[in-house]
């Protein structure tokens, strides 16, 4: 049977299996390597839904707000599942630099962070794999509301 035999709906058809067949292994390749969290990472404190019970919290979430507008934040989560956290805050021009190594872990949308104490962090990657969030453990210092975003460097 020749090209020309092969009814026009038919050969329609076929068109339309594999162009859809393309397309699909296209987003399903654009996916997930948007989903590998590998990377470096800058980050920002958000304090915005943060609400102080009274004036005393509303002077330190207004103290933190001064310290960390003057922060650098870098995370950097190595294809080897290490990671390097550092946090440079400058306030009054005094400069405090933090860093931390350990271990990190994916699983879906969900990342995970394990310092050199064990204690863990959970990341929400977002869907387009450009932006990650952390909403500090209920036993951290941060206040409640308080949430750290990472945009992909």
């Amino acid at each position: 049977m020749t090209r020309e035999a092969v009814p026009k709906n038919n050969m329609k058809s076929k068109n339309l299996i594999r162009t859809t067949a393309v397309l699909f292994a296209v987003v399903i390749c654009a996916l997930a390597n948007a989903q590998n969290a590998a990377g470096t990472w800058t980050g920002k404190m958000d304090l915005s839904a943060v609400k102080p019970k009274d004036a005393n919290e509303k002077m330190q979430v207004d103290m933190m707000k001064k310290i960390l507008a003057g922060s650098k934040v870098t995370l950097s989560l190595k294809a080897n599942k290490t990671y390097h956290f550092t946090m440079t805050a400058t306030f009054q021009g005094k400069s405090q630099t933090q860093n931390e190594d350990g271990k990190w872990s994916q699983q879906g949308r969900s990342v995970t962070t394990i310092d050199p104490k064990g204690k863990k962090n959970t990341l929400t990657l977002s869907a387009d794999g450009k932006k990650m969030i952390m909403v500090p453990n209920a036993d951290d210092s941060a206040p409640k509301g308080a949430k750290m975003i990472f945009i992909r460097a």
